[in-house]
């Protein structure tokens, strides 16, 4: 990879009450920033440190799984 910075492209948007910011990058993938409370973030943090993992494969996972769960809600039933 070059030295010159990757092309991104940044959307913000609001989920409920609160400011998402995405951040497009290929073919590496979406930054996604997400503000928390306190107590979510500190919830997250023993997660990640209980399983050995990084917080943002906690976050990963955990949104991966919300995503799907959400599809399969809100598609047809055959």
């Amino acid at each position: 990879m070059s030295a010159e910075k990757q092309k991104t492209d940044h959307e913000s948007f609001e989920a409920g009450k609160e400011l998402v910011e995405v951040e497009r990058r290929t073919p590496s993938g979406t930054v996604v920033a997400v503000r928390l409370p306190a107590e979510d973030a500190d919830r997250l943090l023993r997660i990640a440190e209980a399983t050995g993992k990084t917080v943002t494969q906690v976050a990963r996972e955990a949104i991966v799984e919300y995503v799907r769960s959400a599809e399969l809600a809100a598609s047809p039933v055959a």
